[in-house]
């Protein structure tokens, strides 16, 4: 008994063998579609999937690397005006120092000058002085332009000014200026 037919002497039309061979085709092309080329496509979504995620997470760490190099330029930016930290009597005296030779410099009486409370926070102190002043409008001027633009990052809050006579050109007035101190805290942090 064979198990394998015998079908050598099987005789078929040109139309069955033509019907075969398309049968047999279409069976290879379906085996090859399942067994290759749906892998292959199912392979290659997967991967062009990881790569747009790698792609994104790259954008996201370069925008990163570029905000951390633009913190550190005006971290580097500020580096003359970060000083370790001093006690608030000697700050207020380097404060209080700075405030008359601008006033010297400018040729602008200060009578009287007031220390204002100092607030304390976690990350920086503030100071303020109340300045009283006598001076012409252009050494007023000045000496308000060189308090803003002073290395130690001056602010001016309030400024009142009015003539000290009806015939006199000079002027006399009040000010209000702030100075901000980081502390050793947030310039560790900075670092």
């Amino acid at each position: 008994m064979r198990l394998i037919p015998d079908f050598s002497n099987i005789q078929l039309s040109r139309r069955e063998k033509i019907m075969i061979l398309a049968g047999a085709l279409v069976v290879s092309l379906v085996a090859a579609d399942r067994l290759v080329w749906s892998p292959w496509r199912q392979y290659g979504r997967k991967l062009d999937k990881s790569l747009s995620e790698l792609s994104m997470q790259a954008q996201g760490q370069e925008m990163l690397l570029s905000r951390q190099a633009s913190v550190r330029a005006e971290v580097a930016a500020y580096k003359d005006f970060i000083h370790p930290s001093r006690s608030p009597e000697l700050e207020m005296a380097e404060f209080l120092r700075e405030i008359e030779e601008l006033g010297r410099q400018s040729n602008v009486s200060l009578p009287e000058i007031k220390p204002l409370p100092t607030n304390a926070s976690q990350y920086f102190t503030e100071f303020g002085l109340e300045v009283r002043f006598e001076a012409g409008l252009l050494d007023w001027m000045k000496f308000v332009y060189q308090t803003e633009s002073s290395h130690s990052l001056f602010v001016i809050d309030k400024a009142s000014a009015a003539r000290a006579d009806a015939n006199s050109e000079m002027l006399k007035g009040s000010m209000q200026i702030r100075k901000m101190v980081l502390n050793d805290d947030s310039i560790e942090a900075l670092k």
